[in-house]
C-alpha cells in the first residue's frame, strides 16, 4: 500500500473510527497530530471508539523541542493504547532545552560551538567535556521524565516503519 498524506488542514477526519492508527509528524507539525490522539482518547473514554492501538511517531532534530511539548508528551502516558516513539536525528548534538539543561536561560540550549564562542567572548574557557556532560545529564533527565516514550537516535526510515507497522 502506497500512502502519502500531508496534514488535515481545515477539515476534521474521524480517526477514532479506526481500530489501529499510525500518526507521523516532524518538528512543529506535532500539535495537529497530537490533537487527533486526544480526540481518539476522548471518544474512547466515552465508549465511541474501538481504537486499540495508536503508533505515534514524532521526528525532531534536537532535544530542545521536548521543552515546548513536554506536558503533552507526559499526558500520553495516561493512554495505554498509545505507543509513542520520538526520533532525535541529532541525538548527541548537545542542544538540550532550558528545562533540562540545569538553567532557566534559553542560551543553555546552544550546542558546543555556539556556547564556546559565547563564553570565549566573555574571556572564559569552556571545555567540550563540560558541554557533553551537561547534554548527557539533560538527556538522562528527559528519559527519566518520559519513561513511556521510546526515544531513538537516528533518522527514521518511514517507508520501512510504516511497512512493518502495517504488517504488524
Amino acid at each position: 500500500i502506497k500512502v502519502a498524506v500531508e496534514g488535515f488542514y481545515g477539515e476534521y477526519k474521524q480517526a477514532y473510527s479506526y481500530d489501529e492508527v499510525i500518526m507521523v509528524s516532524g518538528g512543529n507539525g506535532i500539535p495537529g497530530v497530537y490533537e487527533y490522539v486526544s480526540d481518539i482518547a476522548k471518544h474512547k473514554k466515552a465508549g465511541k471508539s474501538n481504537t486499540k492501538l495508536i503508533k505515534f511517531y514524532w521526528v525532531i532534530r534536537h532535544w530542545h523541542s521536548i521543552d515546548w511539548f513536554l506536558e503533552e508528551l507526559k499526558k500520553l502516558q495516561e493512554h495505554e493504547f498509545v505507543q509513542t516513539v520520538v526520533y532525535v536525528t541529532k541525538y548527541h548534538d548537545g542542544k538540550i532545552g532550558a528545562k533540562f539543561s540545569g538553567n532557566d536561560s534559553a542560551s543553555d540550549s546552544l550546542d558546543y560551538s555556539e556556547k564556546n564562542s559565547n563564553v570565549a567572548e566573555e574571556g572564559k574557557e569552556v571545555s567540550k567535556e563540560v558541554v557533553t556532560e551537561t547534554s548527557s545529564l539533560g538527556i538522562s533527565q528527559i528519559l527519566e521524565e518520559l519513561p513511556h516514550v521510546d526515544f531513538r537516535e537516528s533518522r527514521p526510515n518511514l517507508g520501512q516503519i510504516i511497512h512493518e507497522d502495517v504488517l504488524e
